[in-house]
């Protein structure tokens, strides 16, 4: 059971560094414009919810393990119970984390063309996660979130539009990369209510299809007609409520999948 009761105390105020650098290139011999952008920002005493599975791993992972504030936020059954040593309850209240920094690169390109027929424009966005570092106390051990659920290192998106007055057509791509919390949360067999389970903890790079076709009868007036999720995709399905590794909006995981 994860409660949000009990605490750290009063929160204190985020601070935050960010670097960037970024390219730009626009050749003259093409409608073309690429982008390239490195970004670096470190928030201190951020205010975040930890998660359950984070506040178990900063726990044992504490370089100060006897005396590790998080292991006062979650309580194991008694000995001699049936679920003996199980963690029943986690308390997963809003506070200050030491540090998170994260580091990655956008990369962007735009190009348009006029054609015999209309005018198409393509772009394409691409990001890549290069580091997601979370510090849950001075005294915790740094925990890698690169590449798990919910924070995938790769993602994109790519759109193209051919206008065709007065219609416009739309196709639109959505990539999201592979993830994984089975290192994290480990491999050994699980049980549930006394019956062996298998957990599913990672998922698959999955892309989602959207086209639409819009039309401009007047000026001032656009009707659109579209279908969102073309091939009827459907979203990496993994154990959350159970495992704890995710946080949770009612029954659904905040990344979409169940």
């Amino acid at each position: 059971t994860i409660v949000s009761s009990g605490g750290f105390g009063a929160l204190d105020a985020e601070t935050s560094e960010s670097k960037s650098l970024g390219v730009i290139w626009t050749p003259d011999f093409i409608d073309l414009q690429l982008s390239l952008d490195y970004y670096d920002i470190e928030v201190e005493d951020e205010v975040t919810k930890l998660t359950a599975v984070n506040i178990l791993l900063g726990c044992y992972d504490s370089l100060n393990f006897a005396t590790e504030p998080l292991c006062n936020l979650f309580l194991r059954s008694p000995a001699g119970a049936s679920d003996e040593y199980n963690v029943t309850d986690v308390t997963d209240n809003f506070l200050n984390i030491a540090t998170q920094r994260t580091r990655g690169i956008d990369f962007d390109i735009q190009y348009t063309h006029v054609l015999p027929w209309g005018d198409l424009s393509l772009h394409a966005q691409i990001s890549h996660q290069l580091e997601d570092e979370l510090v849950l106390l001075p005294t915790s051990e740094p925990l890698d979130l690169n590449g798990l659920m919910g924070d995938p290192k790769w993602v994109g998106n790519f759109d193209a539009t051919l206008e065709m007055e007065p219609f416009s057509f739309f196709y639109g791509l959505r990539y999201v990369g592979e993830t994984s919390n089975e290192e994290s949360y480990g491999a050994q067999p699980q049980t549930y209510r006394g019956q062996n389970v298998n957990y599913v903890l990672s998922s698959d790079a999955i892309v989602y299809h959207d086209v639409s076709v819009a039309v401009e009868p007047t000026e001032g007036l656009t009707v659109r007609l579209g279908v969102s999720n073309l091939f009827d995709e459907e979203p990496p399905q993994v154990t959350g409520e159970l495992s704890g590794e995710y946080n949770v909006v009612g029954n659904i995981p905040v990344d979409g999948s169940q």
